[in-house]
């Protein structure tokens, strides 16, 4: 049985119910937006794949992205539209830090990251054009660096996270807004 903590404990905003011009508006928005990303980046993939030429330090790095923004598209984008709009919460304390926490954390980390480890890449060779480049088995380390880190970060959010009982019904919101200053 879950747990639920009473709203006059928690200080933050909790999300009233959303017009439903604005549930179908995002709805048709994220449903043309879904699958041209994902076919845009699977053609990435693609790419990259199957061109022995293209399978340089740099691409790998932005296949990797390419993940990431797929991951994006299949975990952040319904997550996020499903949380801030169909409101109350039906599901479990689980399902909460899962699909509040980490299903939307983890993607935005993997992005970042990725483009933080482009920008470097670039960096060092706009830098010391003449340097010996990466070594691909260095390449796929931090590759590999990157989607730990992606899924470590996420972990201090998802423990704050938790049912909320109003008399509206059942929110999935941090249970204490302002844990990140007592950290």
């Amino acid at each position: 049985m879950d747990s639920f903590v009473p709203a006059e404990n928690v200080t933050s905003e909790l999300p009233t119910t959303t017009n439903i011009y604005v549930v179908i508006y995002v709805s048709v928005v994220c449903t043309i937006i879904m699958p041209l990303g994902l076919f845009g980046n699977s053609l990435v993939l693609i790419v990259i794949i199957k061109q022995v030429s293209m399978q340089n330090i740099t691409n790998f790095f932005i296949a990797s992205l390419a993940i990431s923004d797929m991951l994006i598209l299949l975990l952040t984008v319904p997550t996020t539209v499903f949380f801030h709009l169909l409101t109350p919460f039906h599901g479990t304390a689980a399902l909460c830090r899962f699909a509040a926490g980490f299903s939307i954390l983890f993607p935005v980390y993997l992005s970042s990251w990725n483009l933080v480890a482009i920008a470097i890449d670039r960096c060092f060779i706009i830098l010391n054009p003449l340097k010996r480049r990466m070594q691909k088995t260095t390449c796929f380390i931090l590759i590999s660096l990157i989607w730990i880190m992606a899924a470590i970060l996420p972990i201090p959010h998802i423990t704050n996270l938790g049912l909320i009982q109003t008399n509206e019904g059942v929110y999935c919101n941090e249970l204490d807004p302002k844990w990140v200053s007592s950290v």
